[in-house]
């Protein structure tokens, strides 16, 4: 039962982490 809210929290995690290194990285872009 505790397994699957587990994952979730992980795959929330790395899609934040994702998406925060995406923006940084466009804005590396930009600059």
């Amino acid at each position: 039962m505790f397994a699957p809210y587990i994952l979730y929290c992980a795959v929330l995690k790395y899609i934040l982490l994702r998406s925060k290194f995406l923006l940084i990285s466009n804005k590396c872009k930009d600059l």
